[in-house]
């Protein structure tokens, strides 16, 4: 793997891989709407990452919408982009003999848009829309207003891409401004995972970025303190629904923290499979719910378990006390060895499954670049592996605490 800084501070890593035939480029910046709310941007302004991300696919100096689109197809690339607190993200996957090509494209569209001012406009009436669609929806409903509690003082933690009353207030040079502080070479990454030739990439790259300026990037804390949510819990009552949402949210540590990999762990034992402690209690063995899951969310400074239950609103009370008896039970009763070999087994499994794919691999040296650590699948295995019982059961009894966990519920009116 190659891992090199340039002169103006912009990071490239390349994972190759001569065994497969595709390749997945990446481009990712450290900045999210945790970084929305400095006075540099105004204020109410959040959103507008997510609205710089939808915008970067409209037009740049030598490519319209129409030839963006076109020319990603023309390759055979696969594109997407996506926003959360602590970062934004831009790829294009596609065969590996069309990496020059895929690098273009990508640079193009990451260096060079233009924000034209007609495709503004016609984006603000689609993010609104979008913003309607996930309050509309329970699911998406339930887990936003789990956001909102878990984040009680912090409105840029909350709601990624903003308000529809913040996304109507934007305008094209709160975009710009964004961008100035933070689409800068020594705040943003090419990551490359695949079959290509590694010296040639490095060449290209040189001549894309080298004279790119770099600033300083304005870095704002985000004073995110250790805030009580009390058991606080949201009931929202909702019409023309035949389904009742359930969720909940534990804070964690931190990505980098040595207990993380405890975390997600635990985050499989509770709900992260067919053999998960709540899924077979709630499902299989008592039929209270028909989706039972629960996984582990990561921000830079701090991370959270959220598990959520799709279910008959009678049922509520009683999924509350399985879930309420389950957690405690972790407090106190160390789990078994037999138990604690199949997470393992089922952790590594998932793992080396998912890295069968470019884009999974580029995940991994995504989060190493925002978190700034340094974990490779070896030893990512490793610390999971290297995780007991009593490991477990003290970070159940250090965060499995009333005054650490919040409740959402949406259910039919």
């Amino acid at each position: 793997m190659e891992h090199l800084t340039l002169d103006n501070g912009f990071t490239l890593i390349i994972d190759n891989n001569p065994d497969v035939k595709t390749v997945t480029m990446k481009y990712v910046v450290a900045a999210g709407s945790l970084d929305e709310a400095g006075d540099y941007n105004g204020s109410n302004n959040f959103g507008v990452a997510h609205f710089v991300e939808h915008m970067l696919f409209k037009g740049t100096s030598k490519r319209t919408v129409d030839d963006i689109n076109n020319d990603i197809a023309a390759i055979g690339g696969i594109t997407n982009a996506y926003t959360s607190q602590d970062r934004t993200v831009f790829y294009i996957s596609s065969p590996a003999d069309v990496w020059k090509e895929n690098l273009e494209i990508l640079s193009d569209i990451f260096w060079n848009s233009t924000l034209p001012e007609d495709e503004f406009a016609k984006e603000k009436t689609v993010i609104i829309e979008e913003l309607k669609m996930y309050d509309d929806d329970p699911h998406s409903r339930c887990l936003e207003e789990l956001d909102i509690l878990f984040n009680h003082q912090y409105p840029s933690r909350q709601r990624v891409a903003g308000t529809v009353k913040t996304v109507q207030n934007l305008q094209v040079d709160d975009l710009k401004r964004f961008m100035k502080c933070f689409y800068v070479p020594n705040n943003a990454a090419l990551i490359v995972s695949g079959n290509v030739p590694v010296e040639q990439l490095i060449n290209e790259v040189k001549k894309i970025v080298d004279n790119k300026e770099t600033t300083i990037v304005i870095d704002w804390p985000t004073n995110f303190n250790d805030e009580n949510m009390n058991n606080r819990i949201s009931n929202i009552y909702k019409n023309d629904i035949s389904q009742a949402h359930f969720a909940f949210c534990i804070k964690g540590v931190s990505p980098a923290d040595n207990k993380f990999a405890v975390q997600e762990l635990l985050s499989n034992l509770l709900g992260g499979g067919f053999t998960s402690r709540l899924y077979n209690i709630i499902r299989e063995r008592l039929g209270l719910a028909y989706t039972v899951s629960v996984s582990t969310n990561e921000m830079r400074d701090t991370s959270y378990i959220i598990g959520y239950c799709g279910l008959d609103a009678s049922n509520i009370e009683q999924v509350h006390a399985i879930i309420a008896k389950e957690l405690n039970k972790l407090k106190y009763e160390l789990v078994e060895d037999k138990e604690l070999d199949m997470l393992k087994a089922v952790y590594k499994g998932n793992l080396l499954l998912a890295l069968e794919r470019t884009s999974a691999i580029t995940t991994i040296h995504e989060d190493n670049f925002i978190f700034d650590t340094n974990k490779t699948v070896d030893n990512m295995i490793a610390a999971i592996e290297a995780v007991t019982p009593n490991d477990i059961r003290q970070f159940a009894k250090e965060f499995f605490t009333k005054k650490n966990i919040c409740f959402s519920i949406v259910q039919p009116k």
